[in-house]
């Protein structure tokens, strides 16, 4: 007995390193080194483990740089961003916020993470001002001796430098090389798009004025099948700075795209926008969709693939979709069983808790982005599964 397809992928643009300040501008290069990091899709605490950033001259990194973060016991913390927030004169379009470990972590949020030693206070008033609404940014100081007041990243490095960040659970490793500099220049600093390509700059005097490094945050995207056959996209943004519009593409392949739609963003906005667009004649077989999101001035970036299986008339959906305690799934054949695969690869059987319903249980598994498999007698399925609480 077939049943009608809904058959869910979901993308969370992911948690990385966004952007890193190499070159400091004052006597002591360390202090003025600092990072910036998206937190991704989901809400998390702040911890040595969800906040993870190692440096090195191998790939992956392994000298870590935020083994320990400052408590503001002491104030240290409060005390610095008071004074970055104080730089920023009369601009509200920036606040800057105390971050520690177990402060919450709201999805699609910026950390600023600095040295600890002696930090400079960086004059973001530039940034602020080429910003719109008010945007959040989490501060963390992180003391960990490896990270030196001397500096730590290598200014004029002849062969790669590179960075592993391990942001909620997602693991990405990004490089840098001297040359990619015009010189050897105080200010010099990098940032990192989604497909992790590095990008290289300058920030004259040190005072950041590049809205790159705060990019339109995709904090979803997914897709499904609906009842009579029509692919239904939908996601959503964290913040929007110049974002003019949205274009969607679809592959057959994954590698040759065609336009198929256009949907108009928010040109600026700060607060959560929720977007939707349905494809109406989508082909069989496995779809491949992204986002190409276009600034005002051309700029443009792309999101990652989801993929869709359009078999016609073959029932599946799990649901809901971020999950948190429980999981449901819908499918006419008889569930043998349900398996979630972490970014790791290490996989867990889920328990079923409703026989009925289908309903499997989540509360031991951890907040994160999943690989679910579904297995029947006749058939093996696979999906994006978010656990979020």
């Amino acid at each position: 007995m077939a049943c009608v397809l809904f058959l869910v992928n979901a993308f969370a643009q992911q948690a990385q390193l966004v952007s890193a300040l190499i070159n400091g501008c004052n006597a002591n290069d360390g202090d003025g080194e600092y990072l910036f990091v998206y937190s991704g899709g989901t809400t998390f605490n702040a911890s040595t483990t969800t906040i993870n950033i190692s440096y090195g001259s191998s790939a992956p990194a392994t000298t870590s740089i935020t083994d320990t973060f400052d408590d503001n016991s002491t104030s240290a913390v409060s005390n610095y961003v008071s004074s970055l927030n104080g730089l920023l004169g009369s601009c509200t379009n920036i606040n800057f916020s105390v971050a520690t470990s177990g402060t919450s972590i709201p999805a699609g949020s910026h950390i600023l993470i600095v040295n600890g030693t002696t930090p400079d206070v960086i004059d973001f008033s530039t940034l602020c001002n080429s910003l719109t609404g008010t945007l959040t940014i989490y501060v963390m100081i992180s003391n960990d001796v490896s990270w030196t007041s001397g500096g730590t990243f290598a200014n004029n490095a002849g062969t790669n430098r590179f960075f592993t960040s391990t942001i909620n659970s997602n693991t990405v490793t990004v490089s840098y090389i001297n040359s990619g500099w015009v010189s050897n220049t105080n200010g010099n600093y990098l940032h990192f798009d989604e497909d992790l390509t590095t990008n290289y700059g300058n920030y004259s005097g040190c005072n950041p004025g590049d809205t790159n490094v705060l990019p339109v945050t995709l904090i979803s995207f997914t897709g499904q099948v609906n009842a009579e056959g029509q692919v239904a996209l939908f996601w959503q943004t964290a913040d929007e700075q110049n974002n003019s519009h949205f274009t969607i593409q679809r592959s057959l392949d994954g590698d040759s795209w065609t336009e198929i739609g256009m949907v108009p963003g928010h040109i600026n906005s700060t607060t959560i926008q929720s977007y939707q667009y349905m494809d109406q004649s989508p082909p069989q077989g496995q779809v491949f969709y992204r986002l190409k999101q276009n600034d005002l001035n051309g700029d443009f970036e792309y999101s990652e693939i989801i993929s869709i299986m359009n078999t016609g008339n073959s029932a599946f959906k799990v649901y809901p979709n971020p999950a948190q305690d429980f999981l449901n799934v819908q499918c006419s054949d008889a569930i043998e069983r349900v398996t979630l695969i972490n970014p790791q690869g290490k996989a867990f059987q889920l328990q079923q808790t409703d026989q009925m319903n289908n309903q499997f249980d989540l509360r031991n598994m951890a907040k994160g982005i999943y690989k679910v498999i579904v297995e029947t007698n006749s058939t093996r399925l696979s999906n994006t599964l978010i656990i979020d609480r």
